[in-house]
């Protein structure tokens, strides 16, 4: 009788354990995605704010437009951190500008690696101010 109360204990004991460590594992996967998805947060955060930084500085009517009379692109490259890369292409930051007429348009697409869109800003200003 005390084999059997042996035997079973040493098996509700083992499987306590597996239990255990099936729990650990899932909690520290879970905490593994949690952190990658606030590092990604981070950068998204990061790369938007200079989006806007960019659009507030198109927007000032005292601020001359790279280009005039004509319809061009900039494309800027960026690491998995956000930091300017030209060699990762985790992110990219492509400025569209369109000032052949007296309203200047220009569109910020912020894409990651697969080309997907993440973020998309359009700016509209006056070419000129009139008096």
């Amino acid at each position: 009788m005390k084999n059997k109360q042996l035997h079973f204990f040493f098996l509700e004991f083992i499987l306590s354990l597996i239990i255990l460590t099936v729990t650990l594992l899932v909690a520290l996967s879970m905490f593994t995605n949690a952190a990658t998805l606030h590092s990604k947060t981070q950068v998204l955060r990061k790369l938007s704010q200079e989006m806007v930084m960019t659009a507030e500085t198109l927007r000032n009517p005292t601020t001359e437009w790279p280009y005039e009379g004509e319809r061009q692109s900039v494309t800027t490259t960026y690491d998995s951190k956000g930091e300017l890369s030209p060699n990762a292409t985790n992110y990219t930051l492509t400025i569209e500008y369109d000032t052949r007429l007296t309203l200047n348009k220009a569109q910020l697409i912020l894409t990651d690696q697969d080309g997907k869109v993440l973020l998309t800003l359009k700016v509209n200003a006056l070419s000129q101010a009139k008096p």
